[in-house]
């Protein structure tokens, strides 16, 4: 699966999105694992995409 770069606005809203980190990839075209990280706070990309 080719993942795109998610905007800060994005990943604010996958944080706080309760739905399952499966159904929250699906909608975004990225992995689970990475909505994983994402909530768990590993998340480089919003440093670098301002």
């Amino acid at each position: 699966m080719m993942e795109c770069k998610l905007t800060n606005e994005q990943i604010k809203k996958i944080l706080l999105d309760e739905r399952s980190q499966k159904d929250i990839a699906k909608d975004y075209g990225i992995s689970q694992g990475r909505v994983s990280r994402i909530k768990r706070g590993f998340n480089p990309e919003i440093f670098v995409n301002k």
